[in-house]
């Protein structure tokens, strides 16, 4: 009987697991349309941007001289999503010696002091509702960055889509369209001022954008491995309750034996 009691507590906990695991899977499911509603209102926002940026006559801070190369790193602030950020922790290891790195993200701490390596600027805590400025934090020093001359290039790295890999991204220098005709134009106040203010603001939708696409891949992961989990608790909650049946019909047995060897002990005297 003890043991039945044992795997009926067994059972309970498996039972209260599975409740738990039922109902992250159906907030990371919340979440993750949440984030894909505002990555499609956004989209529209930077892809109208970067179509302006076709038809500015001076494209200013093309390239710069220093040759150094910058790299703006997502990764997650939670757990619960299996191996996504190990990705981005190995293209890490990997940069070159030397590289201007702007991290974001908890989970890439602990590879940042394991390698010594001294980030230009690390932000984490975007799972908050400030994760707008701390993106614009991230944004405007790095491109202040490139208009200074401290790095000739910057990248964007994250998460591929439906896919177990990195994805980079090269957005300064800003790309052109070949073709596009300038036109002679009346700036107030001056081409330099305007473009780079410009710059700035594309800078920032296209960090923000990729950001969204980066937390729309993490709650995907995030509800793959919680659906896994409500899975494999389901099926142990299958065998535990059979092996609490056996259980609780051995001691339902043995009672009866019990009780029947006892009548037989009372019927011989």
């Amino acid at each position: 009987m003890k043991s039945a009691i044992r795997i009926r507590r067994k059972l309970k906990s498996l039972r209260r697991l599975h409740a738990i695991t039922c109902s992250m899977e159906s907030v990371s499911r919340i979440r993750m349309q949440a984030v894909k509603r505002s990555l499609e209102r956004f989209a529209g926002y930077a892809s109208s941007l970067e179509r302006m940026a076709d038809f500015f006559p001076r494209h200013l801070y093309l390239q710069a001289s220093s040759g150094v190369e910058g790299y703006i790193i997502f990764s997650t602030d939670r757990g619960l999503v299996g191996s996504f950020n190990l990705p981005m922790v190995e293209y890490l290891s990997s940069l070159e010696p030397g590289s201007v790195i702007y991290a974001v993200g908890r989970k890439l701490k602990p590879a940042i002091v394991s390698l010594n390596l001294s980030p230009r600027r690390y932000i984490d805590g975007l799972e908050s509702g400030d994760f707008i400025e701390k993106l614009t934090t991230i944004s405007d020093t790095a491109f202040s960055d490139f208009i200074s001359g401290t790095i000739s290039r910057l990248r964007v790295v994250g998460h591929a889509r439906n896919a177990d890999r990195v994805e980079e991204r090269v957005v300064l220098p800003f790309p052109r369209r070949e073709g596009m005709v300038e036109e002679e134009a009346i700036f107030e106040p001056t081409p330099e001022e305007i473009y780079r203010d410009f710059q700035r603001q594309l800078l920032f939708a296209v960090v923000t954008k990729a950001f969204l696409e980066f937390k729309l891949c993490e709650h995907r992961a995030r509800l793959f491995m919680m659906h896994q989990a409500a899975d494999k608790s389901s099926e142990m909650i299958e065998k535990t309750f059979l092996e609490y049946n056996k259980a609780r019909q051995e001691a339902i047995t043995s009672e009866i034996q019990d009780v029947y060897g006892g009548k037989r002990a009372l019927e011989g005297e």
